[in-house]
């Protein structure tokens, strides 16, 4: 078979073929920057979005060596297409394929991609007879890592200097899976990523779920103040991403502590009384230790907007300190310096 019996459906999902109807919800995560800050492209016109559409569209099926199989990813509770998934057949006579996926940054964090992701990697393997499957990432992209290692991948390379990319060298990671390892790994089911592993899973599989939990956890704290293209911060889901007691601390000249509560209320009202406008805060670099049911976390971070009318851009470090709960990781602690 060259291709799924459309629509493939998951749990959550439909993943099915692009049509022209697509363009609005294409171009909605296409022409973000957020979404292409670790891809080759830049955020695309309207225009660009219909060339991709349009190509994608023609996506529907591995005939030849090259082929690439390019999926929507519908959300029936969005009511829209989410993102997308592909595969690329990269080798006929070694059976080997590439994934990857792009998913709009307000439907992160629920372990959709990952959700799509797997039901490519199944149809890859059980459908159309791979024999090794990889994914490749920017190696700051840390969020696109984890959801690698969550879908039972290992880490098989990190390639320094890579790819000459928007005039800088990048680094990759190269993470893969052979069709031996899949039934073991994912049963062929439609876990939840963000479910507790068993206790008897293996220690390096447990750390690396916990990992991506982690990384998906800061991700979603980062991503609670984004305003950007009018739309409405979330900063009050920071009361579930936070342990009840939690101490956030800003250092520097204004060394301040907050409770969780003292922190959102001044910031939800700068994000939404006009005065910040257009502002998003990520990640760029980290690093995660874990200790059994503690972890810390030491990152760096960028920010940019416009503040009462003038742009600005920024950055620091961040440290965060989180505790294994019963309803999964929870920050218990973070402190953070802005540096100019």
């Amino acid at each position: 078979m060259s291709h799924p019996a459309y629509p493939l459906r998951t749990e959550r999902l439909l993943l099915r073929p692009f049509t022209a109807d697509d363009l609005d919800d294409v171009w909605a995560y296409q022409r973000l920057p957020e979404v292409a800050r670790y891809t080759l492209a830049e955020p695309r016109s309207r225009e660009q979005s219909l060339s991709s559409v349009r190509a994608m569209a023609a996506e529907t099926a591995l005939v030849r060596e090259g082929d690439c199989l390019t999926l929507a990813v519908v959300w029936p509770a969005a009511g829209s297409v989410i993102g997308q998934v592909e595969l690329v057949w990269r080798s006929e006579q070694s059976r080997q394929g590439e994934i990857g996926y792009v998913l709009h940054p307000d439907h992160q964090g629920r372990g959709l991609a990952a959700e799509a992701a797997r039901a490519m990697l199944r149809w890859g393997f059980e459908e159309f007879g791979l024999h090794r499957i990889y994914g490749r990432c920017n190696a700051l992209n840390t969020a696109s890592a984890a959801l690698l290692a969550r879908l039972g991948m290992r880490r098989e390379a990190h390639l320094l200097d890579s790819a000459f990319v928007k005039d800088a060298w990048r680094d990759e990671y190269v993470y893969a899976m052979l069709a031996r390892d899949w039934p073991r790994s994912s049963g062929g089911t439609t876990h939840d990523p963000h479910c507790p592993q068993g206790a008897d899973q293996p220690d390096a599989t447990r750390e690396a779920a916990s990992k991506a939990e982690i990384d998906a956890l800061t991700a979603e704290f980062y991503g609670a103040f984004d305003n950007r293209d009018g739309r409405a911060p979330d900063v009050d889901r920071i009361r579930r991403l936070v342990i009840a007691g939690g101490t956030i601390v800003k250092t520097g000249p204004e060394y301040t502590v907050y409770t969780v509560e003292e922190f959102i209320a001044p910031r939800r009202r700068l994000l939404t009384d006009g005065g910040l406008v257009g502002f998003s805060e990520w990640e760029t670099a980290a690093r995660t230790e874990i200790a059994g049911d503690i972890a810390c976390r030491f990152g760096q971070y960028r920010k940019s907007g416009t503040l009462d009318g003038k742009p600005f851009e920024g950055g620091g470090t961040k440290t965060m300190q989180f505790v294994r709960t019963p309803q999964g990781w929870r920050i218990a602690a973070l402190a953070w310096c802005d540096q100019s």
